[in-house]
């Protein structure tokens, strides 16, 4: 399995809004193809600029892979969507991805498969647990709550829909 793994984010400060976009390159994800991309200030989604540093980063995945193995497996981290922006997301920044891996794959064996994980940071949802003592204390780095208070579960039926999850990223105190 060749996995690339993405991470895009968006920053607004400054006279125009920039998009960061690192790619992981080699099998261990620790050397990476990166490019950052200029929009309109105040601009969160990639409407047409993502396809040509996909493309780039593909050809440098694939240079480190011996000139022509490309990834099988895509695992993208979206960083600063809010839940009503999600869907812009899939329509604008996903479907360049599609057109990007129908072009490059076309005559491959196999398509990729391809994860997205959208990041929000900015919850308002708080969860405790209780220690030996019944007192609510804050879950322990690594807590993931992905039943009964997330929005959309996913189903055995239907991998590949969509699902919502809380992950507790670090202790605090």
């Amino acid at each position: 399995m060749r996995t690339m793994l993405i991470g895009i984010d968006v920053c607004h400060s400054g006279p125009n809004s920039i998009v960061g976009l690192a790619c992981s390159i080699n099998k261990e994800m620790s050397q990476y193809y990166s490019e950052y991309l200029v929009q309109r200030k105040g601009q969160e989604i990639v409407e047409h600029q993502m396809k040509e540093a996909l493309k780039k980063a593909i050809a440098a995945f694939a240079e480190q892979h011996g000139g022509n193995l490309l990834p099988t497996n895509y695992i993208i981290y979206r960083d600063g969507v809010g839940d009503a922006m999600r869907d812009q997301v899939i329509g604008k920044e996903i479907t360049q991805f599609k057109e990007v891996f129908n072009e490059i794959y076309n005559k491959c064996e196999y398509s990729p498969k391809v994860t997205l994980v959208v990041v929000n940071k900015r919850i308002t949802q708080r969860f405790f647990v209780q220690d030996n003592r019944g007192q609510l204390i804050n879950p322990p780095s690594g807590c993931i709550v992905d039943k009964g208070l997330v929005e959309k579960s996913g189903s055995d039926e239907n991998p590949d829909q969509g699902f919502d999850f809380f992950i507790t990223p670090s202790s605090t105190t």
